[in-house]
């Protein structure tokens, strides 16, 4: 039985991510998640995240918010156990 060329270019299905993972759109939607302000740059709503919801965020969602924080920020979010 022969493989077609349709059945190579099927994409697995599973979550859909965006591409940029670190546009606004994204901070945004992260906003709306925890139910926070959702206007301002992506480094005012990463300090908002930190600020109020640091505990509950997810590995990800640090990893995407870290490089926008500031160094006292970054550091006590870098230590919190996930």
């Amino acid at each position: 039985m022969r493989k077609t060329l349709k059945n190579k270019r099927m994409k697995p299905r599973g979550r859909q991510t965006l591409r940029k993972k670190d546009s606004l759109a994204n901070f945004v939607k992260l906003a709306e998640k925890y139910k926070l302000v959702q206007s301002g740059s992506k480094k005012q709503i990463a300090e908002r995240l930190s600020a109020s919801r640091g505990k509950y965020l997810s590995k990800t969602e640090k990893k995407l918010i870290l490089p926008y924080l500031s160094n006292n920020v970054n550091k006590k979010l870098l230590f919190i156990k996930v």
